[in-house]
């Protein structure tokens, strides 16, 4: 979160104009109020209801559109709404209003704020440059003749952007920049990568603009096996007249941790990089694949902001969207869809088996016998559903299930790559996925005895 907007965060007081019908004239009755983080994720602004008999005002508050706003550090403008109330008081108490939302925009010439759209945001993300291939930075060492450091210096350059079009008028764009604060004997510099959606055209709801940078959020927490978090941001407001300088930008959604959920633990190594999936295009692809078919990614995406379900339940949500999966291709008659296994009992191997045949034999020798563990994995399905005499076992159930939502994983991963190079990523290779392999092996081979 950058300094300024902390400074704002921490708890700040100042005149507000809450904007029901849109956006309210400075010029008009302020509230007094002060503006604070309740929870990593939440702000709060708690006003002075100074004038609390208002007609439209007894039964309900509404949620405002916008609210802007003028404190000691600077101009706001407040968005994305979650919560508003009021407590009207008697006698010697005061009357307040409170209002919750999830978005913080600073130096925003509040006075020519034309509606609660914007033209832009963007999320500035540290640590995973090599996962987009960019790099702002170049470091060197200088040595004396007797081979002790004399120097260090660090050239510092903008990349750059690279760009593609979103459906509904809106542009994918992946940059790197860098900046610089301190003084001269502490500068502190800041290189991170910038990740933003845009309007090519009129302004565009906060939603439509934040969805694409949360989908591909999603997959970089999947690919560093924990949540990964925006530091900062910038936005562009809609205004009156001439396009201004981007606002500062804190945004809930995108960076804070939610409740629950783990923060990635390393980002040095991740499962794969962009150019294993293929590059910038196959990101406009994952957003259209959430679009079009969230009910099977989002077994994969929701432990990283809902945090991990017990194993029963992550077996059961896995085995649904395989099911939902396998469907949507039989409508379209996909050949791969056909695939049916032999084997009895418990329905066979369910629909995991065709998506494991789909994935192809990286899958098929990593798991040791894919026809087996599709029935070992199938049944407990059943058995979950319909059996009440079932007996769960939640280690075996755990393990069934992380090698299914990998299994799931690689196959939507290799939809949007257009090969199978996520399978033999994450499948041949198995730098990242040896221990589950070996607990699976250890699982099969203990039904064999």
């Amino acid at each position: 979160m950058g300094d300024e907007i902390l400074a704002i965060a921490d708890g700040v007081m100042g005149w507000f104009w809450p904007g029901f019908d849109g956006p309210k004239d400075t010029d008009s009755d302020y509230e007094r109020g002060y503006l604070s983080l309740t929870a990593p994720d939440t702000f709060e602004l708690k006003t002075l209801d100074e004038d609390s008999f208002r007609d439209e005002l007894l039964s309900h508050l509404p949620y405002p559109r916008l609210i802007t706003g003028s404190t000691e550090h600077g101009t706001v403008l407040l968005l994305d709404f979650k919560g508003a109330g009021q407590k009207i008081r008697m006698g010697g108490a005061a009357s307040a209003r409170h209002y919750r939302g999830r978005t913080i925009l600073r130096d925003v010439p509040i006075e020519k704020i034309r509606s609660e759209r914007l033209k832009s945001i963007s999320a500035h993300f540290f640590g995973i440059s090599s996962w987009f291939g960019l790099s702002t930075s170049v470091e060197s060492l200088g040595h004396r003749d007797d081979g002790k450091l004399k120097s260090f210096t660090i050239a510092v350059e903008s990349q750059p952007e690279q760009s593609i079009r979103l459906s509904g008028g809106r542009e994918l764009v992946l940059s790197a920049h860098w900046y610089t604060r301190g003084s001269t004997d502490k500068r502190i510099i800041h290189a991170p990568v910038e990740l933003s959606c845009r309007s090519v055209g009129r302004a565009e709801s906060l939603w439509n603009l934040r969805q694409p940078l949360l989908r591909v959020q999603d997959l970089l927490s999947f690919c560093y096996e924990g949540f990964i978090a925006a530091e900062s941001g910038r936005a562009t407001p809609d205004v009156d007249g001439a396009e201004i300088d981007r606002s500062q930008l804190w945004d809930g959604w995108l960076m804070a941790a939610p409740t629950g959920a783990t923060a990635a633990k390393s980002r040095d190594f991740p499962l794969l990089r962009l150019e294993d999936i293929g590059g910038l295009p196959a990101l406009r692809r994952w957003i259209v694949l959430c679009d079009n078919h969230l009910r099977a990614v989002r077994p994969i995406i929701e432990p990283y902001r809902q945090g991990r379900a017990s194993a029963p339940l992550r077996l059961l949500e896995i085995a649904a969207a395989m099911e939902y999966w396998v469907a949507a291709h039989r409508r379209r008659r996909v050949k791969w869809v056909k695939e049916k296994c032999c084997k009895k009992g418990s329905q066979g191997c369910g629909w995991s088996w065709p998506i494991a045949r789909h994935v192809g034999g990286h899958f098929d020798r990593w798991v040791g016998d894919s026809r087996e563990w599709s029935h070992r994995f199938w049944s407990a399905y059943n058995k979950l559903k319909h059996e009440p005499e079932y007996v769960a076992n939640e280690v075996e159930l755990g393990i069934l299930a992380d090698s299914a939502s990998m299994l799931l994983s690689v196959a939507l991963l290799c939809r949007i790559s257009g090969n199978k190079e996520p399978a033999r990523k994450l499948f041949a290779d198995t730098s990242h996925t040896w221990q589950l392999q070996k607990r699976i092996h250890a699982l099969l081979q203990e039904q064999r005895a």
